[in-house]
């Protein structure tokens, strides 16, 4: 995977400098916002990124996109039980993970 922008070609390594998975609430009930966070000189705006949400067992529960532009995704799990779940972001080779307990 290459990223272009305006001074070359990267490797998808060099993209974001520092990525962070945000989630809140964080025990949640009903809905949790999942956010990411990027920093560094390199830009993801044209992005759509990978989102699984899975138990821990590895059962993905949930998978979508993350649209770039807006960097946040509502995960509502209205048919599953209380637990732990993780969020697995992938952004070019790099896995980003975050967990979430669910509170019903």
């Amino acid at each position: 995977f290459k990223y272009w922008d305006r001074t070359g070609i990267f490797d998808s390594e060099n993209i974001a400098e520092k990525f962070d998975i945000t989630a809140f609430p964080n025990p949640f009930f009903k809905r949790c916002r999942i956010e990411i966070n990027v920093g560094g000189k390199y830009k993801i705006d044209d992005m759509n990124i990978p989102i699984e949400i899975s138990t821990l067992d590895g059962r993905i529960v949930e998978k979508s996109e993350l649209k770039s532009i807006n960097r946040y995704f509502i995960w509502k799990p209205d048919n599953l039980n209380n637990g732990i779940y993780i969020v697995r972001i992938r952004l070019g080779e790099k896995l980003y993970s975050k967990r979430l307990i669910f509170i019903k």
